[in-house]
Parts: structure tokens; C-alpha cells; sequence
């Protein structure tokens, strides 16, 4: 039994980050990466390149939970699940955050 077959894909990531009753900022990013499906779950894999360095990033998602990890520059594992309370570490050059999530942020698609 062989690797599971990767699919070339285009990326775009945008994220909305709000901090209490101040307006949110909205941040997008466009990579290439690999897709592939395996044991039920589908891998999202790309790198995050700067001018500082550079992050590997994989994002699993599930039916029900999607995991974000990233390696590098920027170092997190959260993960996202609806109606659960999750939480997790962000650090990078400027520290470490702290970070909970409640419900599912964003929306996702995945064409093939």
C-alpha cells in the first residue's frame, strides 16, 4: 500500500482578528500546496514564506474538527470544533498567545 495521492492546489487564507469591542482587521494570504486524503481525514500542507524565515503549515480536516499546525517562524496547534470550547498557543518572534475558541471562525471548501 503506497502513499495516498497529492493534488497540487492554490490557497487562499483569510483571516479576521478582532480583539474586544475595538473594529477587526482582515488579513489574506495566497499559497500553493498539496491536498491529499487519507484515513477519513483530508491534509491541507503549504509553506508560509517571509522575509524573516519561513512556516510549514498542515491543516486536517475532519467532519467534525479541523486542526491547524504550524512549524517554524510561527509555531501553533489549534484546533476548531463546532460548539466546543478549544484552546491552544500561538509563539512567534514577539512571544506567546494564549487563544480559545468557541465556535468555528470561518468556512471552507475543498474542490477536487
Amino acid at each position: 500500500m503506497g502513499k495516498p495521492p497529492v493534488q497540487e492546489v492554490s490557497i487562499e487564507l483569510i483571516s479576521e482578528v478582532s480583539l474586544g469591542a475595538a473594529p477587526s482587521d482582515t488579513y489574506k494570504a495566497a499559497y500553493s500546496g498539496q491536498l491529499h486524503f487519507m484515513n477519513g481525514t483530508w491534509y491541507i500542507k503549504y509553506v508560509e514564506q517571509e522575509e524573516d524565515g519561513q512556516t510549514n503549515a498542515t491543516v486536517k480536516v475532519k467532519e467534525d474538527e479541523i486542526v491547524v499546525i504550524r512549524n517554524g517562524l510561527v509555531s501553533m496547534r489549534q484546533s476548531y470544533r463546532p460548539g466546543v470550547k478549544t484552546s491552544g498557543l500561538y509563539v512567534s518572534m514577539a512571544g506567546e498567545m494564549s487563544m480559545d475558541t468557541l465556535r468555528l471562525p470561518f468556512g471552507y471548501t475543498i474542490c477536487i
